[in-house]
């Protein structure tokens, strides 16, 4: 579920090295500090074990799709002077749900 937060949340990966967080983990439990990852690279390895199961989550909505997948394509500078390139697939998926997904960056 951290993951889920970091990523869904869009928040920095080095949130879980900010003395605030560790001090809401400890409110909600006073044990939390003792499993919570405490770098920011602990999450970007998690991530990275964690994307090709979630590659292929979103291969098979892609595949069940009810309507046409319509692509759009975005190009930005972040702060960083990077240029970055997404790709994003915009569809119905079988539950009648819209979906706007990243499938590629």
């Amino acid at each position: 579920t951290l993951l889920d937060l970091i990523i869904i949340r869009r928040l920095p990966f080095s949130c879980v090295e900010w003395p605030e967080w560790h001090a809401f983990i400890q409110a909600l439990n006073p044990e939390g500090n003792t499993f919570i990852p405490t770098s920011h690279n602990t999450i970007k390895q998690r991530i990275a074990n964690w994307f090709p199961q979630a590659k292929d989550i979103v291969r098979k909505r892609l595949q069940l799709s009810q309507t046409s997948i319509h692509l759009a394509v975005d190009i930005w500078t972040p702060l960083s002077h990077n240029l970055l390139l997404t790709i994003c697939a915009s569809f119905v998926d079988a539950q009648d749900h819209f979906r706007n997904i990243l499938i590629a960056l």
